[in-house]
C-alpha cells in the first residue's frame, strides 16, 4: 500500500466519526435553538413566568440521546446567562432551568430503555416533572428568602412556585409527549445507543 492509498484508507475510516460529530453537532444546536425560542414565549405570573421552556426541555429528553440532551440543555442555558448575564442566575425562577440538565437526559434515558412506548413515556414526564418542582421551588425559596429576608412558608411557595402552573404544564407535557412519541421513530438512535 503506497502513501495515497493509505491516506484514502484513513479518510474512509473516519468519515462515519465525522458524519457522528457533525450529526450530534446539529442535533444539540437544534434542540437548544428549539428550547431558546420555547423560552421566549413568557406570560409573567408571580414570581415564576409561564413559558414554553419546559415542552422544549421535555422534547430533548425524549428524542435526543443523553449527551446530546444533556448538551442541548446546557447550551441553552449557557446561552441564557450570556444574554441575560448574572441576574438571570439569582432570579426566583432559574432553579427550574438548572435542574433541566439533568432532567433532560434523565427523561432520555428511561425513554431509550423503554424504546419510545407511549405510556412509559407518559409515567416518565411525570416523574422528571415532579424533579424539576422539587428542586425549582426549594432554589426560588432560597432566592426569595435572599431577596426579602425573610422566609417564605412551604405552602406559600408550593402556591405561587408549582400549584397555579400545573394546568398549563399538564398541557405542555401532554403536547411533548404526543409530538415526542410521533417523532421518536425518526430520532431512535438513542435507542439503539443504550441497547448496543
Amino acid at each position: 500500500m503506497n502513501h495515497q492509498e493509505y491516506l484514502n484508507d484513513d479518510k474512509n475510516k473516519n468519515r462515519p466519526t465525522r458524519r457522528k460529530s457533525t450529526r450530534f453537532i446539529a442535533r444539540v444546536a437544534l434542540m437548544a435553538v428549539v428550547i431558546m425560542v420555547c423560552s421566549l414565549i413568557r406570560i409573567p405570573v408571580g414570581p415564576v413566568p409561564i413559558t414554553l421552556q419546559t415542552f422544549g426541555v421535555l422534547l430533548a429528553g425524549i428524542l435526543l440521546d443523553p449527551a446530546e440532551s444533556f448538551f442541548s440543555v446546557l447550551l441553552h442555558l449557557v446561552l441564557k446567562i450570556i444574554i441575560g448575564g448574572w441576574a438571570v442566575v439569582i432570579s426566583p425562577s432559574f432553579g427550574f432551568v438548572l435542574v433541566f440538565v439533568v432532567a433532560a437526559p434523565l427523561l432520555s434515558l428511561l425513554t431509550a430503555r423503554t424504546q419510545g412506548r407511549l405510556r412509559p413515556m407518559m409515567i416518565h414526564i411525570v416523574l422528571v416533572s415532579l424533579l424539576i418542582y422539587f428542586v425549582g421551588l426549594f432554589y426560588m425559596m432560597g432566592m426569595l428568602r435572599l431577596y426579602t429576608g425573610e422566609a417564605q412558608s412551604f405552602s406559600q411557595a408550593l402556591t405561587y412556585g408549582v400549584l397555579i402552573f400545573i394546568p398549563g404544564d399538564i398541557a405542555k407535557a401532554t403536547l411533548a409527549c404526543l409530538v415526542g412519541y410521533k417523532l421518536y421513530p425518526h430520532f431512535s438512535s438513542s435507542a439503539a445507543r443504550i441497547n448496543a
